[in-house]
């Protein structure tokens, strides 16, 4: 599968708003919506990123400037069709990059304690548990949410994360 990531655009948004909508009773943090998605474009401190598949909306990312040299991933959303394909660890995969082009040393995320096959994936890429309050934290964490942090310049320690097998590459339009 041939993916392209690239920035969003308004026309992008009636696609992302949908793809939300599909994942209706999972645990969501934060709000959703083309309203907030088009605060987002307009705000220089965030980076929306969107992810295709041929001409499809395959998933998306955003991204907030964060204190302390972070980046905070506010959201990964991946098409249902497409989840245990790769396509979020693609995803990941690319906002570390994010980080890395942007001088971040750190990626922070939140994650809903039930959401499991998502701390895994996180896990499994280097993410670890950061304990509350944090001054790597700029944002309110809701209950039921962790904070899941790594450094962006290498592997954390004792694990190296990296492409699977058979996981899709994510080629960035220029």
């Amino acid at each position: 599968m041939r993916l392209e990531l690239r920035p969003t655009t308004s026309a992008d948004l009636y696609a992302v708003s949908r793809l939300e909508q599909t994942l209706t009773g999972r645990t969501r943090p934060g709000r959703t919506g083309i309203a907030w998605h088009r605060a987002v474009l307009a705000d220089p401190a965030q980076e929306h990123l969107v992810v295709t598949e041929g001409r499809r909306v395959a998933g998306f990312l955003v991204l907030l400037d964060g204190p302390r040299r972070t980046l905070e991933l506010r959201r990964i959303v991946v098409r249902v069709d497409l989840q245990g394909r790769g396509v979020d660890g693609a995803l990941l995969r690319a906002a570390l990059q994010r980080a890395r082009e942007r001088g971040r040393r750190r990626l922070v995320t939140g994650v809903a304690r039930d959401q499991k096959a998502t701390r895994d994936l996180y896990e499994a890429n280097g993410f670890d548990v950061l304990a509350l309050p944090s001054p790597f934290v700029a944002f309110d964490v809701p209950d039921g949410v962790l904070v899941m942090s790594r450094t962006v310049g290498g592997a954390a320690a004792g694990r190296r994360p990296g492409r699977r097998p058979g996981s899709p590459r994510v080629a960035r339009r220029r």
